[in-house]
């Protein structure tokens, strides 16, 4: 029975590539979307605004008949480009949430009421700048686990009484018999009845040389299948499976928070209330305000806090990328290699 069904299989000829149609062409764009990219790009406008106003305030000061104006760019300049900052932040208090950017607001409403613009200006892309690389490393992150989710195989080969039906990866139940062609990915983790060929299993293994595979293999979901026909029982449903497993996984660090994030997100709490007590102390000590506003700036902590978020979303989108994320040293196969 199974010869025939294997000589029924390659009166239908294919190679490595058009066997690819079991996974459809991904149909994401080869990067982050325009949501993505417009949320990056929106929280990047107050620094570049920030930087534009130096610069010409700059300029200014460098031609005497209109140094005198240079102040007024920048304070004016400050008013537009710190307007969305403020703004969040004030919908975040108003929500409960009292982060470290608030600290950072009260630096910059504090330069607009001493008439000291230039370190609101530097707090301002300061902390812009850390936003935007916060969205795009998240837009990245995002797209790597859809990447992830799109290259998932869709279609399998059922074989049933002698014939061969398509049928959906879902609809996979244990113990049916399938039939992988060459170049096509395996389904679901299964054990293979017959046939011999080669697997690269380094998509989730990291084992850069394909495996050999022959009748009583073990196969994981997600490894590509090489040159021959191979008969498969499955072992798991689809989404029970080693591949869907790991983009759960993915996905579900991506949602969560880290041990280092929940740390830095608690210092954020206490941190904005010993900032506030410390400009209390300076004011008592020396009844200048300036000196209040520079306990501020200095204790803007933008670099900390934003700097978590960032690495850590960056390490998912890392991660998600790699060959064999997570799984390296674990056996592909019962004859494989640790």
């Amino acid at each position: 029975m199974q010869r025939a069904v294997r000589r029924s299989a390659e009166l239908q000829p294919q190679d490595a590539q058009s066997a690819m149609t079991s996974r459809p062409e991904s149909p994401l764009p080869a990067s982050p979307g325009p949501g993505a990219r417009r949320r990056w790009v929106n929280a990047l406008f107050p620094g570049i605004a920030a930087l534009l106003v130096l610069s010409v305030g700059a300029l200014l000061l460098r031609l005497p008949p209109a140094a005198a104006r240079a102040v007024w760019v920048w304070e004016w300049g400050l008013v537009v480009a710190a307007a969305p900052l403020v703004w969040r932040t004030a919908r975040g208090v108003a929500d409960g949430r009292f982060a470290s950017d608030l600290v950072a607001t009260l630096a910059i409403v504090g330069s607009l009421v001493l008439l000291m613009p230039l370190p609101g200006l530097i707090v301002v892309i300061m902390q812009s700048g850390g936003e935007a690389l916060e969205r795009y490393a998240e837009g990245r992150a995002t797209f790597a686990v859809r990447e992830l989710e799109a290259a998932a195989p869709r279609t399998a080969h059922r074989v049933r009484d002698g014939q061969i039906e398509d049928l959906p990866v879902a609809d996979i139940a244990v113990g049916d018999e399938l039939l992988v062609r060459p170049g096509e990915m395996i389904p679901c983790d299964a054990t293979v009845l017959d046939g011999r060929s080669h697997v690269d299993t380094s998509r989730i293994t990291g084992e850069p040389i394909p495996v050999a595979t022959s009748p009583g293999t073990r196969l994981l979901s997600g490894t590509m299948n090489g040159e021959a026909l191979l008969t498969i029982r499955a072992l798991a449903p689809a989404h029970e499976s080693q591949y869907a497993r790991i983009v759960e996984l993915v996905r579900s660090a991506q949602a969560s928070k880290s041990p280092l994030q929940r740390l830095a997100d608690r210092y954020a709490v206490w941190f904005t209330p010993v900032t506030l007590a410390a400009c209390a102390v300076a004011w008592l000590l020396s009844g200048d305000a300036v000196r209040v506003l520079a306990v501020l700036v200095i204790a803007t902590p933008c670099p900390l806090i934003l700097a978590t978020p960032v690495a850590i979303l960056g390490g998912i989108n890392r991660a998600a990328r790699l060959q064999g994320w997570g799984q390296r040293g674990r056996r592909a196969s019962p004859g494989g290699r640790r």
